[in-house]
């Protein structure tokens, strides 16, 4: 950018991931150590008009589950972020087994513990562990897993348009540690729709 508001935005963010871990990195120096974070928001893949994406991401660390009477302390792992992409695409009318998977080709994910998600050609997310050297740039020595949904690309069909056009349906991302975060991006998906189903079916559920 040639006029950024600061030193550190004078580039357009190909991804939420880093500002995301610049947070979880002051709420671990200040002793917080479970944490689960999300931002919906723009990234850039160019400066023309149609560089400009929709992306959903959030990241986990610290405990999944304390320790109990009855059960043993459980660490977040990929699974977990896996299990909260599902609950996203599930929300959008898209299962993840409609999905294919391929190797992870961004260097800022674990090359053997990440993937990326496919509907066809369309690259639908990416989600898996944040690579150890980049944890180490931003002073994290902790496992962190996250994961980064293009809203852009999920299809909608009319079904799922007149479903949840006619309510808000929220969800919880499991243990209940993120799903005041799950919200907006069900809300933001929700518009979407209502969006959507004025174009193709008019204004009968909006």
């Amino acid at each position: 950018l040639l006029n950024p508001i600061s030193v550190d935005s004078n580039y357009m963010r190909p991804s939420i991931i880093p500002n995301l871990l610049q947070l979880m990195q002051r709420n671990l120096a200040r002793s917080v150590r479970d944490i689960a974070f999300m931002e919906l928001g723009p990234t850039f893949t160019s400066c023309a008009p149609d560089g400009e994406l929709t992306f959903a991401a959030a990241i986990r660390c610290g405990y999944f589950s304390p320790k109990t009477w009855n059960s043993d302390v459980r660490f977040v792992d990929v699974f977990d972020v896996k299990s909260d992409l599902e609950n996203i695409l599930n929300y959008a009318g898209l299962s993840l087994d409609q999905c294919q998977y391929s190797a992870i080709d961004l260097p800022y994910y674990h090359p053997t513990r990440s993937a990326t998600v496919k509907l066809g050609k369309n690259i639908i997310a990416h989600f898996g562990q944040i690579h150890p050297l980049i944890l180490k740039h931003f002073g994290i020595n902790c496992d962190v897993f996250a994961l980064e949904t293009n809203i852009n690309n999920i299809p909608f069909t009319i079904n799922i348009v007149i479903h949840w056009c006619r309510a808000y349906i929220c969800f919880d991302f499991g243990d209940g540690t993120i799903s005041i975060c799950s919200n907006p991006i069900c809300i933001y998906i929700n518009r979407l729709l209502v969006k959507q189903c004025h174009t193709t079916i008019g204004s009968t559920y909006a």
